[in-house]
């Protein structure tokens, strides 16, 4: 028994000019699985492949000088991060 949850169709427009990233979680429902450990597997694989994640980050136009202001701050903290790790030693 095979549900599918997602179809092969189902994508995600990345640029306006065509390029389209496809995307694509399903489960196989095991034989007397229950719904909800199917539902739970199913949540597990879209967050492992980070469908949400980029559906919220796609949901509004950033623009390119901001996306590289916030990439920056994330590489600053990433880094503060490791200086304070390796200082704890």
């Amino acid at each position: 028994m095979e549900a599918r949850i997602a179809k092969k169709s189902d994508t995600i427009n990345t640029k306006p000019f065509g390029k389209v990233v496809s995307t694509l979680a399903f489960v196989k429902v095991r034989e007397g699985e229950a719904f909800e450990g199917a539902f739970r597997r199913f949540k597990k694989s879209c967050e492992k492949s980070g469908i949400l994640s980029e559906l919220k980050k796609r949901e509004h136009f950033e623009k390119p000088s901001i996306a590289a202001k916030k990439k920056s701050i994330a590489a600053r903290k990433r880094m503060a991060k490791k200086q304070r790790k390796h200082n704890d030693f």
